[in-house]
């Protein structure tokens, strides 16, 4: 089971970490468009404030937790990663494609989107880091984080949650995970002969 393993992984269950916190605004549009609510009785109890009281779109919710619950669903709502992997990028592209956000991606390149990664993963991440390298037409992405933090199936989700933002910029890019780890995670992102760039 995704949750118990996640769960095992840490070492104060989710107590652990207080100090990396997750912005409420995806996670509510994730509950709004995956049939979570008649399914929360058979969530793990400690969870299920998620669900039945849902944070403001500008609280701060423990990344633990919301891991967990992500964990969580896979388990009791969908039947594949892919599935959380596809919700998630959907969710992304939802929240960014407001119409302040649709102006900004019309101008963004790869390029400018990565050199503004880390205050934007900063508005919406406490106790992590993200740091990105840019050459050419390739960078790279860093997380680094307290151990097991994110599972693995999270880093997968990740990839596409990056993968959901190039897609909304001007020309496009390709976010690949290629180095999943407990303390840390490197993507890689190629742009200008990206399959999906725009012309």
């Amino acid at each position: 089971m995704y949750f118990d393993d996640y769960i095992g992984s840490l070492p104060d269950g989710l107590d652990s970490y207080p100090e990396c916190r997750h912005k409420a605004s995806f996670y509510l549009d994730f509950i709004e468009h995956v049939p979570v609510a008649r399914r929360v009785k058979e969530f793990p109890e400690p969870l299920r404030y998620l669900v039945e009281k849902p944070a403001a779109p500008n609280a701060w919710l423990p990344e633990v937790h919301t891991n967990a619950f992500y964990m969580a669903v896979r388990d009791v709502v969908l039947r594949s990663d892919e599935e959380l992997i596809r919700a998630m990028y959907d969710v992304n592209v939802r929240v960014l494609s407001t119409p302040l956000n649709r102006v900004m991606f019309m101008v963004a390149t790869p390029a400018l989107l990565m050199a503004a990664g880390q205050g934007r993963w900063a508005a919406f991440h406490t106790g992590s880091r993200f740091l990105t390298k840019r050459r050419g037409h390739e960078g790279t992405i860093e997380m680094t984080y307290p151990k097991n933090l994110f599972p693995r199936l999270m880093l997968q989700v990740y990839e596409q949650v990056f993968q959901a933002v190039m897609d909304l910029s001007r020309e496009g890019a390709e976010v690949r995970l290629v180095s999943p780890g407990p303390h840390s995670a490197k993507f890689e992102v190629h742009w200008g002969t990206h399959r999906g760039a725009k012309t």
